[in-house]
């Protein structure tokens, strides 16, 4: 089967042996100095919890006024803003993220073309030495595996192409939400996601991660050490 809008889950506890997110797992978005939205192309829907830590940060752009008081801009969690509470959060997700880069099994394949051109990758450590980019579609193959883990590092950025970049879960055990709890992408510099781009899984980027026109992440969790930005008309973002 293939993974659907309509198929996410975030409950990682049935998960043996998997990442932990701690405090950050109800978290859709999070940033330590921003999370804006630009509302000139349409709403943007974040399913899920925001936080910016530490203190000075600002969330701008969406309907609720600790975020702007804007026109449009969907916010369904529960929104931190320089609080303690989103500082443990942000502490949680660096601590997965170290927990990540530290994973050594099954042994990392080092990578170098574009992500499209693999086709289909199994569960699995990933890794590019500098830049990632995606053309068409990748396709993460569960197969049988009750607990899939998908890690990919990039040295330095990850870009999807415009109009033409997608990711997909397939499985043949009928979780695909758990399957799509299990991917993550440990980004070294900033992650762009190119107009309309259909992406998936949990994106921790060093510095900024910017989603434009129409980009989406219906399966997963946008976390930057710097920034989360979205052009507007983004449709989903969700844990």
């Amino acid at each position: 089967r293939d993974w659907s809008s309509d198929v996410c889950s975030s409950d990682l506890s049935a998960r043996a042996g998997t990442i932990s997110l701690g405090t950050a797992s109800t978290y859709a978005v999070m940033g330590q100095t921003l999370v804006s939205n630009a509302t000139t192309f349409g709403n943007t829907v974040i399913t899920g919890d925001v936080g910016v830590s530490p203190s000075p940060g600002t969330c701008t752009g969406f309907i609720p006024v600790a975020c702007g008081g804007a026109a449009n801009g969907t916010i369904s969690g529960a929104i931190h803003i320089d609080d303690p509470v989103s500082a443990q959060a942000l502490f949680d997700a660096e601590a997965a993220e170290g927990a990540l880069l530290g994973t050594v099994s099954p042994v990392p394949i080092a990578l170098s073309a574009d992500l499209g051109t693999y086709g289909s990758l199994a569960p699995g450590i990933y890794t590019f030495t500098s830049s990632a980019t995606l053309t068409g579609t990748l396709t993460l193959a569960a197969g049988a595996n009750l607990t899939p883990l998908w890690i990919f590092e990039t040295g330095t950025t990850l870009t999807t192409a415009i109009d033409n970049a997608q990711v997909l879960v397939t499985d043949t055990t009928g979780g695909l939400g758990v399957a799509a709890a299990g991917v993550y992408w440990v980004i070294g510099t900033q992650a762009i996601l190119g107009d309309n781009t259909a992406f998936l899984g949990n994106i921790l980027a060093e510095t900024n991660i910017s989603f434009d026109p129409g980009a989406q992440d219906t399966c997963g969790r946008a976390f930057a050490d710097t920034s989360v930005t979205f052009a507007g008309n983004n449709p989903a973002t969700t844990v």
